[in-house]
């Protein structure tokens, strides 16, 4: 970051045995790609509060009987949860502004990647000037995304997991015209 000063996002490749996969054995490996404010707020976290200790793991728990040990993998999960229902608790009594759908009980980190790969591929269309009903798997606003989901091209159910996170476009678009 500190190099390329103007960049504003990174690319870093993620080994499979720290992806997701069916059987917690490991993924396919993929590249993950980061804004800079969040690089920086993981530098800053890394620097300011994260507990020293001798684990090569970034994020650690940092209550007493823990301190320095690896977060559970259910925190992320959780943590998502509280935020969620302090989103929900917001939204339910006025103190957010109405720019957008809410956030409802059943939504979960996942459902957030799909509105994720929704709304960059209806932006790449739009900048491409393609009705995203006639994006076939092969254009360039369907590649991109399914790069930013770490979809692989070359595996042959990438294009059908790449469309199940497109599936909104109608619905996003009704909703960007003012037609809920």
């Amino acid at each position: 970051m500190k190099v390329e000063n103007e960049k504003e996002e990174f690319a870093y490749y993620l080994q499979g045995k720290y992806s997701k996969s069916k059987r917690h054995s490991g993924g396919e490996s993929r590249w993950v790609y980061f804004h800079r404010a969040l690089l920086e707020r993981f530098e800053d976290y890394y620097i300011k509060e994260r507990p020293k200790c001798p684990t090569n793991t970034f994020f650690v728990n940092t209550s007493p009987t823990q301190k320095g040990t690896p977060i559970s993998k259910s925190r992320p999960s959780k943590a998502f949860k509280n935020a969620r229902d302090a989103v929900m608790r917001k939204q339910r009594d006025g103190q957010l502004p109405f720019e957008g759908q809410l956030l409802e009980k059943n939504h979960t980190h996942h459902i957030l990647r799909h509105s994720f790969g929704t709304d960059k591929f209806y932006e790449y269309a739009q900048k491409n000037g393609i009705l995203f009903d006639d994006v076939s798997p092969t254009s360039q606003p369907y590649l991109t995304v399914a790069a930013l989901l770490g979809h692989s091209a070359s595996h042959r159910s990438a294009p059908t997991t790449t469309a199940s996170y497109i599936r909104s476009c109608h619905i996003k678009e009704r909703f960007e015209h003012g037609q809920q």
